[in-house]
């Protein structure tokens, strides 16, 4: 619903130099071990914790989080809309929802006519549901690594609360909750948080910290015994072991949703949470499970699978918004394959307008299962048989699975193939005979390759080895080839190595789980191996599958098999050793502050003044009445009792106060001078006189005794080297824009082949013989034409004037892009030896300029100075001589006040100083702004280079 605005919002703060996590996201990117799925939702998910302070999705759209500043003057809108939308951010951000989100366009005329009279707020309470914590779905295909997911947002949070354990956005412990539906599925698989590798996400000693912080409970017990207390409930047990709660830290509780935490919830007439027959949820003998759970400080729960818990949504919310009230939850966050609902809800936005929702709103990020395809997930091969015969189609698909997979195995893991076979007598008496019967006319054994499994009953139980068979599966230890299922492995089994899938009837697996059931055998096993697996289909499973697929996901068959792309990581290689680009050798400002004597202390004057000081004495005014009712205020600042004060002990007083600086000792020499001061505050046998300020009193002399100091600050210019490239490995860069990459893949890989040596492109013609020459073109023809034909590319020609990596990726402005591409074209900066290196990108960058102002005579930082480009020179030591720094900015951008602040001490006191100190202009600045024609744009850089190159040593 809004998972598509909140995805562009996020990615323009992490873009931003407000994001202070990027080091974070280039550590995990560097690292290669998660899917960008689960990058993309880990950079969404510190978004909303740190941007967003996890504040409810209501308060954020109420508060205008999302604004994607439409520029209102024009829009076709009266002046009073106008005005009202300028002064209202949550008017304002609902109708920019409604000019650009389909869902809403019937919203919009109400708000251009009834604008005054709508609860913008409560449009979004009722959106979200009247949730008012942070409740949030992250939807992502099975396969993806939710549960790795999980375990990186649980150390993530563990990470900053123990850095900021004040700061209520990050949660300190967790509850995992599944649906009691796949406890014997799901629970197993979300053990495997204890096996997450922390070094994925944060460096070492981080992760080895992070990881002793975390502590384990399983609540697997199947339900609360009747009236029990805490010590014959093992699970309350232990929870209850934790107290006194308020110091838990780290603690992680796996469980089940409806049976332990909703199993006796009911909702009243009055939608009020009751318990059965054991009076309201308030009650501390009501459910001693979820008691406890709610005491717990901090906590932060996460449920698998959300889309199972649907039916019980209304008590698990009512149950958190309990424990929400009670001031213990941080956040909700749910995990589901899609974010899509089975049936549309409606909301009433106004007394005339209701919108239909087919979407989960809560649901800020989305990962479609098609762009899992040949990313994550094996590519699948669907088939669907026309004939009606279950044994038939069995036949066919094992005819397939035999031709495709016979002999593939993944790291010595036989490859396998799962048959439903929808009741265990269909199994038993049909499938298995003719499946045995098959593999032995192949020549292989049935009882060493087929396992059966289901959950036996009188006529057919199972063997005790078959669960053990089947949890071995996905082990090299394992023979099985064939696995034949009833009831199980729906959802929630995790097999890599299944590679096959056959729905032979209707009614083999349940018709509504088509879809998930045919996912099972897409798990990939190798990252980046293109995997592909078998889907095997009746008809009416076939139909199934495509209705399922439209539905949850709005994707075809034919985009199911081909897959889509997302989330394009673009990655970028270090050229810096074959271009050997020297360091450029600057200098930078460093402003250091010292302490002056700006005058010597005059401790007797000083002392002095205070015995005739004004300010020492208090106006103590009292208000009266008389008889004829006039307020008359009366000074009584004579004499007011306090408490005694021995002398010495006043003088103990301001030694303690002066923190080491005064001894008794040096007070002792001006004795004369402080018996007269305490003589004036004090009457009558050492009692002090209140209407005196001792406090400043006690101050003055303190003071009296220091030397009057200022503060100076000294400027240095100090000798500083810098690489343009900050880093060795550079990682991966998302962009979902591949116009914004230069060059684009076949030039970068061509560049990539001639520095390596393994291209026609670097044969040097000039230093060929006669018959050298004579003897390439005989046994390679084509290489002359292709030789002029790289000659003609422009980045082919000038890759060893630019391209320190490759390739340069302009996430923030194409602008950029488009001045790099200009320039290189000049034939003033091909005729001269210039190079030109982007610099732009912050993560990579390492020359950046420290920039200060003078404000209020003092001099104030006001940040790093990140120039777009960099035009060297380098002389005949091959050193930089000659820096030209490239600035490109929007219309916009160029009038924020802190780039203002930024450029004015580039142009007027960085490339000053360092002319200076060099003695000659070896610096200077080059400002260029998106307004200007492309030949204005020319011509202003044609001129620079001009100035540039004319000034030499």
């Amino acid at each position: 619903m809004f998972h598509g605005l909140i995805k562009k919002i996020s990615n323009q703060w992490y873009e931003s130099d407000n994001c202070k996590v990027k080091n974070i996201i280039n550590y995990i990117i560097s690292q290669n071990n998660l899917r960008d799925a689960q990058i993309e939702a880990i950079k969404l998910y510190m978004f909303f914790k740190i941007y967003c302070k996890n504040k409810s999705l209501s308060e954020l759209f109420s508060e205008g989080y999302f604004l994607q500043n439409i520029n209102l003057d024009e829009l076709p809108i009266s002046k009073k809309l106008y005005d009202f939308l300028i002064n209202n951010v949550a008017a304002r951000q609902l109708y920019e929802i409604t000019i650009t989100n389909e869902n809403f366009k019937s919203l919009k005329e109400e708000i251009e006519e009834n604008y005054d009279t709508l609860n913008y707020t409560k449009i979004f309470r009722n959106i979200f549901h009247n949730i008012s914590y942070a409740n949030y779905i992250y939807s992502l295909p099975m396969g993806a690594g939710k549960t790795f997911l999980m375990s990186a947002f649980i150390y993530i949070d563990l990470y900053f609360a123990i850095n900021e354990p004040y700061n209520k956005a990050f949660a300190h412990n967790f509850i995992v909750l599944a649906p009691s539906g796949l406890k014997s599925s799901i629970i197993p698989s979300l053990k495997k948080i204890k096996d997450f590798d922390v070094t994925w996400i944060f460096p070492e000693p981080i992760a080895s910290e992070l990881r002793k912080q975390l502590k384990f409970e399983i609540l697997d017990e199947n339900k609360t015994k009747a009236k029990s207390n805490k010590v014959k409930n093992p699970n309350v047990a232990k929870v209850a072991s934790y107290q006194p709660y308020d110091n838990m830290m780290g603690v992680i509780f796996l469980t089940n949703a409806e049976k332990v935490i909703l199993n006796r919830v009911k909702i009243d007439e009055n939608e009020q949470l009751r318990l059965d027959d054991e009076g309201d949820i308030t009650s501390k003998v009501a459910n001693e499970l979820r008691e406890n759970i709610g005491k717990i400080p901090n906590l932060a729960i996460f449920i698998d699978e959300v889309h199972h818990v649907a039916d019980e949504d209304i008590k698990l919310n009512k149950v958190v918004g309990h424990w929400y009230n009670q001031g213990n939850i941080n956040e909700v966050i749910g995990f589901s394959g899609t974010p899509y609902l089975d049936s549309p809800e409606i909301f009433k936005l106004s007394p005339k307008i209701s919108i239909k929702n087919t979407e989960i709103s809560n649901t800020i990020y989305y990962y479609p299962l098609t762009a899992g395809i040949d990313n994550f997930l094996k590519r699948p091969r669907i088939f669907a048989s026309s004939d009606n015969n279950s044994i038939n189609i069995i036949k066919e698909g094992l005819d397939k699975f035999f031709e495709f997979y016979k002999d593939v195995s993944y790291n010595g893991i036989t490859s396998k193939l799962g048959i439903y076979c929808g009741l265990i007598a269909n199994l038993e008496e049909k499938i298995y005979p003719f499946v045995a019967d098959y593999v032995t006319k192949l020549g292989l054994n049935p009882d060493e390759i087929i396992l059966k499994y289901h959950g036996g009953n009188k006529d057919y139980p199972l063997p005790k080895e078959n669960k053990l068979e089947w949890e071995s599966l996905n082990n090299p230890t394992s023979k099985k080839r064939i696995i034949l299922l009833v009831d199980i492995g729906k959802e929630g089994w995790d097999c890599s190595s299944l590679t096959g899938v056959i729905l032979s009837q209707k009614g083999d697996c349940p018709t509504k789980m088509v879809l998930q059931t045919a996912c099972r055998c897409l798990r990939q096993v190798v990252k980046g191996n293109h995997e592909t697996a078998l889907i095997y289909l009746n008809k009416d499973n076939e139909k199934l599958l495509s209705n399922q697929l439209n539905k949850s996901q709005h994707a075809t068959l034919q985009e199911f098999q081909e897959g889509t792309k997302v989330n394009d990581y673009i990655k970028r290689y270090n050229r810096m050793s074959y271009l050997g680009v020297p360091e450029i050798e600057y200098y930078k400002m460093n402003i250091r502050y010292t302490e002056e004597i700006k005058e010597k202390a005059n401790i007797e004057r000083d002392l002095k003044k205070i015995l005739d000081s004004d300010l020492v004495k208090n106006n103590i005014i009292i208000s009266e009445i008389n008889i004829n009712g006039e307020v008359i205020d009366r000074n009584i600042n004579d004499i007011i009792y306090g408490k005694k004060i021995n002398y010495n002990e006043w003088l103990l007083d301001i030694v303690k106060e002066s923190f080491g600086f005064l001894t008794f000792e040096v007070l002792k020499k001006y004795d004369k001078k402080l018996r007269k001061i305490y003589k004036m505050f004090t009457v009558d046998n050492d009692n002090l006189n209140t209407t005196y300020n001792l406090p400043l009193i006690n101050k003055m002399i303190r003071t009296a005794f220091y030397d009057k100091r200022k503060m100076v600050s000294i400027k240095e210019e100090v000798p500083e080297k810098a690489s343009i490239l900050s880093i060795t490995d550079i990682p991966p860069i998302l962009c979902t824009d591949k116009n914004l990459q230069y060059p684009n893949d076949d030039i970068v890989n061509e560049i990539l082949s001639i520095d390596k040596g393994e291209s026609d492109s670097n044969i040097d013609f000039d230093k060929l013989s006669k018959e050298e020459l004579l003897e390439l073109v005989k046994n390679n023809p084509e290489v002359l034409m292709k030789n002029k034909k790289d000659n003609d590319v422009l980045e082919l020609e000038l890759k060893d004037k630019t391209f320190h990596y490759l390739p340069y990726v302009f996430t923030q402005s194409s602008f950029e892009k488009e001045v790099l591409q200009k320039i290189l074209t000049l034939t003033k900066f091909k005729s001269n030896h210039l190079e030109i290196y982007y610099n732009g990108d912050r993560n990579t960058a390492s020359f950046r300029i420290e920039c200060y102002k003078t404000e209020n005579r003092k001099i104030k930082k006001v940040g790093l100075y990140t120039p777009d480009f960099l035009i060297l020179r380098r002389d005949e030591d091959n050193k930089i001589d000659k820096v030209l720094i490239v600035e490109t900015k929007g219309k916009g951008y160029s009038k924020q006040q802190d780039f203002i602040d930024r450029r004015n001490y580039v142009e007027r006191e960085f490339i000053k100083f360092n002319n200076k100190k060099f003695g000659y202009n070896k610096f200077d600045y080059l400002y260029i702004e998106d307004t200007l024609s492309e030949k204005e744009m020319l011509s202003k850089v044609n001129d620079k280079l001009t100035v540039f190159l004319k000034e030499e040593k």
